[in-house]
């Protein structure tokens, strides 16, 4: 069965053709406001994308792409919106509340830690089996995102004197792990002591286990700390037969997202106002 994955596999590979696609941003700006970027969309109601399936051999993938696959197609459009009036369509806007993650299990400390750090999963199991050893961090071989009570009455302790009230939840946060399989016995990868910052261990490890054991403490307060409000906008532009797409973000209250930003990042549009 194993070979039989590997095999199909490659015929898959083997019989992907790369295309060559294009897609058409456009700046606009309002008199004496910032720029903004928006996306074609469609022309006469006709979107400029294409939905590819394939069919694996253990699934099916389906993914979107543009539909303007020549240099040449993609010039005559920019040249023909050049020409046109642009008229802002439609403003939607909503208030978004986003929740912290749990905390870490073996894999997605691996996972974490491969995308933030560069470690492979065998450094990373071998610097938390330190931080282990040295009494820093909980056992770090668990599939279980259960927190002690106690555990978390010492984060909400320091998280309310820290950050302030605003950042504590009305109530704590449990995590209950879906796996039937899990060992609930453990916990969660977690510091022994959250106080304990970075810089009060930096005599005992390298900087190899002080990047681990920072991402695995702030984590671990970052799933106890309030959401972060975000206001999310959509822009609906008309230019002539064409229209254009645009979103924004802005963050209200960054909640946990002020410990543990999770690469979120704002694009505020300026003040837009909706053509009557």
């Amino acid at each position: 069965m194993v070979v039989r994955l590997i095999v199909e596999r490659e015929r898959e590979i083997k019989k992907f053709n790369s295309q060559k696609y294009w897609t058409i941003n456009v700046d606009l700006q309002k008199l004496k406001t910032p720029s903004f970027a928006a996306n074609l969309y469609a022309k006469n109601n006709q979107l400029y994308e294409k939905t590819t399936t394939l069919k694996l051999f253990v699934d099916t993938y389906t993914y979107k792409e543009t539909s303007i696959f020549s240099k040449k197609q993609a010039e005559a459009i920019a040249a023909d919106l050049k020409k046109q009036k642009f008229v802002m369509a439609e403003i939607k806007s909503k208030d978004v509340s986003r929740s912290p993650g749990p905390p870490f299990i073996t894999s997605t400390l691996q996972q974490t830690a491969a995308r933030a750090l560069g470690f492979s999963s065998k450094l990373t199991m071998q610097l938390a089996q330190k931080l282990y050893e040295n009494g820093l961090i909980t056992y770090h071989r668990t599939d279980s995102t259960a927190l002690a009570s106690q555990a978390i009455t010492q984060m909400r302790k320091y998280i309310k004197a820290t950050y302030t009230d605003k950042y504590l939840p009305e109530k704590p946060r449990i995590f209950k792990t879906s796996s039937k399989s899990a060992q609930e016995a453990h916990e969660a990868i977690r510091p022994t002591h959250i106080a304990k910052t970075s810089q009060e261990i930096a005599a005992k490890l390298s900087q190899r286990h002080l990047k681990l054991y920072q991402i695995i403490r702030k984590r671990t307060l970052a799933c106890q700390m309030a959401p972060s409000l975000q206001k999310q906008t959509s822009l609906k532009i008309k230019a002539g037969p064409y229209e254009l797409r645009a979103g924004g973000v802005k963050i209200v209250f960054d909640g946990f997202l002020k410990l543990y930003p999770r690469r979120l990042k704002e694009n505020i549009l300026p003040d837009l106002q909706e053509k009557k």
